[in-house]
């Protein structure tokens, strides 16, 4: 697995986060709110919410992520992880030293729920 660019990885951190503690299927407000944590421990400027959106739509036409499509009227798109957490945690974010802080709170939380 390739690592992808900065907003893109954190989104995947971010559906991740939420996957390290036993949740498999994810809307994406709670993916979107994680991730605008994620941003602030980084200090990084968070996207859009449309924007984000379109990272996770990217995810998964990368076959990272699985969509489960919304069927209007207020019904949020749900995302799973498509690979291993594990892998996720141990191979694609060791790969990225820039978000060690985030990456460790990640193999803490998984460790947790094993």
């Amino acid at each position: 697995m390739r690592t992808p660019p900065q907003q893109k990885l954190l989104a995947l951190m971010s559906a991740t986060w939420h996957v390290s503690k036993g949740e498999s299927s994810i809307a994406t407000t709670p993916i979107y709110t994680q991730y605008n944590k994620m941003c602030e421990v980084e200090d990084i400027i968070p996207l859009s919410n449309r924007r984000f959106r379109d990272r996770l739509n990217d995810l998964s036409d990368s076959n990272i992520l699985t969509k489960t499509q919304g069927r209007g009227q207020g019904k949020q798109n749900r995302y799973e992880l498509a690979v291993d957490v594990k892998t996720v945690v141990e191979d694609l974010l060791q790969k990225n030293e820039r978000h060690g802080e985030v990456t460790q709170v990640l193999r803490t939380q998984l460790a947790k729920h094993q």
